[in-house]
């Protein structure tokens, strides 16, 4: 099993994504990504068909996509996390669990609201439900 985390982008530009500073804080805290991927945002099937390949290998998987996108990215996860498996949620962002995977949905737009996200709600429920 591994842990992997998906940008969803309108355009392909990982540098303006943020994901490097929320990795880190993973990282920090004991939680390293053996896998990144870039998806656009608009590709829906592309998006699920990812989600449902990836849930059957992963751990955890870490979906990080713009703050407009976060209502989206609901809709395309939606079928493999429904809204019963939600642990937890800030804004739109959420932590999802089937017992044998979690996705994390998060927006790294304001890189210290979603730092502050990860470490105080993200970690504590890995460090529970591992």
């Amino acid at each position: 099993m591994k842990n992997v985390c998906i940008l969803l982008q309108k355009k392909i530009n990982i540098g303006d994504s943020g994901a490097a500073s929320v990795l880190h804080v993973f990282s920090i805290n004991g939680y390293e990504f053996d896998e990144i991927r870039v998806l656009p945002q608009n590709e829906e099937n592309r998006v699920r068909e990812t989600l449902a390949e990836l849930k059957k290998i992963s751990n955890i998987i870490l979906l990080l996509a713009d703050k407009t996108a976060l209502p989206i990215a609901k809709r395309y996860i939606a079928e493999d996390f429904p809204t019963e498996s939600m642990q937890g949620s800030f804004g739109n962002a959420g932590m999802y669990t089937d017992k044998k995977c979690t996705l994390l949905l998060l927006s790294a737009d304001k890189k210290e609201t979603c730092e502050e996200y990860v470490k105080n709600a993200c970690i504590p429920y890995l460090q529970q439900v591992s």
